[in-house]
């Protein structure tokens, strides 16, 4: 029988079984299903989960506890994505800094906020409909052959971001915005995809999530690819309005995030 107070653990009375969260990532789950909404377990009990009881658990392996040794190579695993990740967003906003250039139309951060909170709030009111202890479940094991696929994965994801990035030049804004001398780039990357920072970082976001191995990171690439969705749409449309058949062409001949697929 398991012991309720263990801090491993989150039990929750009602269930038959621990729900283990992995505890690095306890703050996602924190917020995304440790909200204040009623949910029905299989013994029937219906329970109210808040912040204040909430509990990181261990990191689990298929239901089981990782050993030392997968400790410590996850532990090591998680630590070169996070560089990885803080390299690339160093990058960005160094970027983003030298390329400044006198705006000609701008979508209000308002305006923009509005359709991305209202995404993230329907995914985390889903997630907790549906079932807020599946996001705990670990679906790639904990093994190092995973580890060294999301590493590669994620750099070649990060590094054709970064290469749109620099073809990009002065035309990029992290708002969907008209510079006063906009043009349509059609050149590296852009052959290809119509929009391919953010397929380059999606591809990141999946080889981190096969890294890092649980659903809950999985649910975070879906709600951020969501977001991306939003984003280029209002970009497409500003671009639209700007250079008309033009874009319309160039619209039409590629593809926005995958070649020939979407």
């Amino acid at each position: 029988m398991h012991d309720p107070s263990s801090s491993d653990h989150v039990f929750r009375p009602g269930c038959s079984d621990l729900h283990p969260v992995p505890s690095r990532y306890a703050y996602l789950h924190y917020f995304l299903v440790a909200t204040p909404l009623s949910h029905q377990y299989p013994a029937g009990n219906t329970e109210r989960i808040s912040r204040r009881s909430y509990a990181p658990a261990f990191p689990t392996n298929g239901g089981h506890s990782l050993n030392g040794e997968q400790e410590d190579t996850m532990w090591t695993a998680e630590l070169l994505f996070i560089v990885i990740w803080i390299a690339f967003y160093a990058y960005w906003l160094i970027s983003a800094w030298k390329t400044r250039s006198p705006v000609k139309r701008k979508l209000s951060q308002a305006s923009f906020f509005l359709y991305g909170i209202t995404w993230v709030v329907i995914c985390i009111f889903l997630i907790n409909w549906l079932s807020p202890d599946l996001m705990a479940e670990r679906i790639i094991p904990a093994g190092i052959g995973y580890i060294v696929a999301g590493l590669l994965i994620t750099v070649a994801g990060l590094a054709f971001a970064i290469w749109a990035r620099v073809h990009l030049g002065k035309n990029w804004s992290g708002m969907p915005t008209i510079r006063q001398e906009h043009t349509i780039t059609r050149t590296g990357p852009y052959r290809f995809v119509r929009h391919p920072i953010y397929s380059g970082i999606l591809l990141g976001l999946i080889g981190t999530a096969i890294g890092i191995g649980y659903l809950i990171v999985f649910f975070c690439v879906i709600l951020i690819f969501g977001l991306f969705v939003i984003k280029f749409r209002m970009e497409e449309k500003f671009l639209l309005e700007e250079f008309g058949e033009e874009y319309a062409r160039y619209k039409r001949k590629v593809k926005a995030l995958i070649p020939y697929v979407i």
